[in-house]
């Protein structure tokens, strides 16, 4: 919820056909202040709350927490993470079908239902320092992120006129690293309030008020409406007029040119449109396969082998963040030249 690893975000690529006339949207959606999405507003939102609610607990003190309820047991860190990993790819299948067979907002509606239970689970698991409990409470927060994600990416997209999904892709990124910024930073003034160190108490009490942070954008998915645009002024009135091509665009066909030549090599379909979602998803395989065998353990090694208080190791995922915000930030800022 509220890595990316919550936690990766990607998001639906616009139409192979549409890059080659983006100016022409661009020209005709900053003429005419096409109404926006709230749906666009109400995503940020949450993103921004989601994410920093879910660093305070998710990041270094869950972890933390599960090594000193199970007696210094770091086996027990790996089966609760993949406890989690496996709910919410087992939950993202159907509920990806349902949300393209009927409607997302309903997926998403059902989505704050299991995030509010998630939330309470969590709460039972810290009263009575269960590990059965807590597996079975991150078990429903990985329903809840699977629920969420597929049906929350897929109506941001559908929310944004053409030609404009780059930068609130961009801002819903930064908004990412925003958010696991904040939620290290409140951890940091717990910890340095409750003596800064690493008891099963103060990491429960940590643990507990990050989920408390989670309430608000499991209220905002609510509000999200698959209809919006059509309700705020005609939705499929921005989406055609954003395919119209201007008399006075002019369509750049290097990009074309240089596709052709690609093709006629031997690694040609590497550029083919069809490949595109393949890559993606195989990039987001090997890099959570990745981060399952290394981030949650890395606060561990902080304790044990470093010796870190809880303060510093927040500092230390604060400074990741914010290296994450720069990067991003210049990354979009060189693609736009290509």
């Amino acid at each position: 919820m509220c890595q990316t690893n919550e936690s990766s975000l990607t998001e639906p690529l616009l139409p192979s056909n549409s890059s080659i006339y983006e100016e022409g949207a661009n020209t005709t959606a900053s003429d005419d202040n096409p109404p926006r999405s709230r749906n666009i507003r109400l995503t940020l939102i949450y993103t921004l709350l989601a994410f920093a609610g879910r660093s305070m607990w998710s990041q270094s003190v869950l972890s933390t927490f599960v090594f000193l309820l199970r007696h210094n047991n770091a086996e027990a860190v790996g089966f609760i993470t993949a406890a989690m990993g496996i709910s919410q790819l087992i939950v993202s299948f159907p509920v990806g079908y349902l949300a393209d067979r009927y409607r997302r907002d309903t997926m998403l509606k059902l989505a704050s239902v299991i995030g509010f239970c998630s939330i309470c689970l969590v709460y039972v698991a810290i009263l009575k320092d269960s590990y059965v409990w807590l597996t079975f409470a991150l078990s429903v927060w990985g329903a809840f992120w699977g629920t969420t994600n597929t049906s929350l990416g897929a109506l941001y997209a559908d929310s944004i006129p053409q030609g404009e999904r780059s930068k609130y892709f961009m801002q819903r990124a930064m908004l990412v690293n925003t958010g696991t910024m904040a939620g290290p930073t409140t951890a940091l003034i717990l910890f340095a309030l409750l003596g800064d160190e690493w008891t099963l108490k103060e990491c429960g009490l940590v643990i507990a008020v990050g989920n408390t942070l989670c309430f608000p954008p499991a209220l905002v998915i609510l509000c999200l409406f698959d209809d919006d645009v059509a309700e705020d002024g005609g939705s499929s009135e921005i989406v055609e007029e954003s395919l119209i091509i201007p008399n006075s665009a002019v369509i750049d066909t290097s990009h074309s040119e240089m596709e052709d030549n690609v093709s006629d090599g031997d690694f040609g379909f590497l550029f083919e449109d069809w490949a595109i979602p393949f890559f993606i998803a195989a990039a987001d395989v090997i890099s959570g396969l990745g981060s399952g065998m290394s981030i949650r353990y890395f606060p561990i090694f902080f304790v044990t082998n470093l010796n870190l208080s809880p303060v510093y190791v927040q500092v230390l995922y604060i400074l990741s963040s914010l290296g994450g915000i720069f990067f991003k930030y210049v990354a979009q800022r060189a693609s736009k030249p290509w």
